[in-house]
């Protein structure tokens, strides 16, 4: 996350890096309980670290939408098929940078 251009992208490019990064921290995060809060938390402090105004009300309220979001986000199988659905994660993302 680090060594991606934040101060150049606009508000859509940087919603799919956060999406990006936010799923991938989601999907190797080690703890059984808190996952994804504790990698939505700690993607919005990034973000706001880097001038992005992240509404976390949005993913508090829809906490359910946000995890199952994650999951098709990432819906990848071991034998290649890819059933990633990357929209849902991309609507609240984009929706949380744009109000």
């Amino acid at each position: 996350m680090r060594n991606k251009h934040w101060d150049t992208m606009n508000v859509t490019e940087a919603a799919k890096e956060f999406c990006d990064s936010l799923a991938k921290l989601w999907r190797i995060h080690p703890f059984r309980e808190g996952n994804t809060r504790t990698t939505v938390t700690f993607c919005c402090q990034f973000m706001d670290d880097h001038g992005f105004i992240v509404n976390r009300e949005l993913f508090e309220k829809n906490a359910r939408y946000v995890r199952t979001a994650l999951v098709a986000y990432n819906a990848y199988f071991s034998d290649g098929n890819d059933f990633s659905k990357k929209e849902y994660l991309e609507r609240i993302v984009l929706d949380s940078l744009s109000g």
